[in-house]
């Protein structure tokens, strides 16, 4: 055997106290993981309420979509509407001014606006009957030109044009249907018509 001083020296490792490590260490992970819990906890408690105020909310939610879908609606009602009543005003002058512009012994029995590709119409039909020894022919003439010359009436018009024409007895007395073709303008003659300006 070597004598002491010769041996090689083991490392000797401090003495650690494992216990009060080990418990240490273990209270450690015991914390994080109970405050990391409350987190989490509190996480959750904020979900649940935001849940419960959004089903509580969502009644009044649905009720203010429906009341905006109404509103939105109502909107598009009324611009229809408006739009009708500037028509049914602007067609009224011109129908008010049709009325005084007949001449005695014309009588206008029906009217329509009528369609043909982009072109559209106001087709009068009448009857006519001999007034004051004039010739009927004459008269719806007379009237034709009367159509055409009064500017406010004649305004959105491009073209007034007789129709045909047909003589028929009506308890003895010889009258005469016609029929006359008033020609819209272009586009923008066709708004003031229509209202739309």
């Amino acid at each position: 055997m070597l004598p002491s001083e010769r041996r090689k020296k083991t490392l000797e490792l401090p003495k650690f106290p494992l216990l009060p490590v080990g418990m240490g260490i273990l209270g450690i992970l015991v914390t994080v993981n109970f405050t990391l819990g409350l987190m989490v906890g509190r996480r959750n408690a904020q979900i649940k309420r935001l849940t419960e105020e959004w089903e509580l909310n969502l009644p009044s939610k649905q009720q203010a979509d429906a009341i905006s879908s109404t509103i939105n609606e109502l909107r598009t009602k009324k611009e229809v509407m408006d739009s009708l009543i500037g028509r049914r005003f602007l067609w009224s002058k011109k129908l008010n001014l049709l009325s005084d512009l007949i001449p005695r012994g014309i009588w206008l029995t029906r009217l329509s606006l009528d369609e043909k590709g982009d072109l559209r119409f106001l087709t009068l039909w009448g009857l006519a009957m001999p007034f004051k020894g004039q010739e009927m022919v004459a008269s719806v003439t007379k009237f034709m030109d009367a159509l055409k010359e009064d500017k406010e009436f004649f305004e959105g018009f491009e073209a007034i044009e007789l129709g045909p024409i047909k003589r028929k007895k009506v308890e003895k007395i010889e009258v005469m249907k016609f029929t006359l073709v008033c020609q819209l303008a272009g586009e923008s003659n066709k708004a003031q018509i229509y209202g739309t300006k």
